[in-house]
């Protein structure tokens, strides 16, 4: 007489679930931390060169008249201060300022220095122009070179072939 066995079906997903979340919770924390790092360079390095880190802006418009002037006459000389690029430094608070946490999604990424808003949000000097440094929503984005930054360090933690 044959016994019949009622077939157990196995959900893999129930089994490794909290496996494959740690994983993918650990890749993301690797993922964040590689790519705040460096997309804080690239966000230096972008202003540093006189370039906007965000998309569609280009080159930060010349400083006044009047500041170029005072720079001229040695005003800044202690800092070393140029007219061109116009690279956002002065005493170099600003670009030591760029902080960065890991969030459950990515990580986030600001300014501590006050004058960040003046140059980002409301306008620097008397003219009040606006040099933006970080994307502010509404649409903005960072410009490609950044975002590519972000994309190859996902795909080197998140898609890597197995040799």
């Amino acid at each position: 007489m044959v016994t019949k066995v009622n077939p157990k079906t196995f959900n893999l997903k129930q089994y490794i679930k909290k496996d494959i979340e740690k994983a993918t919770k650990l890749a993301r924390e690797r993922w964040a931390k590689e790519a705040s790092e460096e997309v804080k360079k690239e966000i230096i390095k972008s202003i540093e060169e006189g370039i906007s880190p965000v998309k569609g802006v280009g080159r930060y418009e010349p400083y006044s008249e009047s500041y170029k002037e005072a720079i001229n006459k040695g005003r800044y000389s202690t800092y070393n201060k140029k007219t061109n690029p116009v690279n956002l430094k002065l005493s170099g608070k600003l670009h030591k300022s760029i902080r960065t946490r890991i969030t459950k999604t990515g990580f986030s990424i600001w300014f501590t220095d006050r004058k960040f808003t003046y140059h980002n949000d409301l306008g620097a000097g008397k003219s009040r122009v606006i040099r933006p440094i970080l994307p502010t929503g509404a649409g903005e984005r960072f410009r490609s070179k950044i975002e590519k930054v972000i994309t190859d360090i996902i795909i080197k933690h998140f898609y890597k072939e197995k040799k």
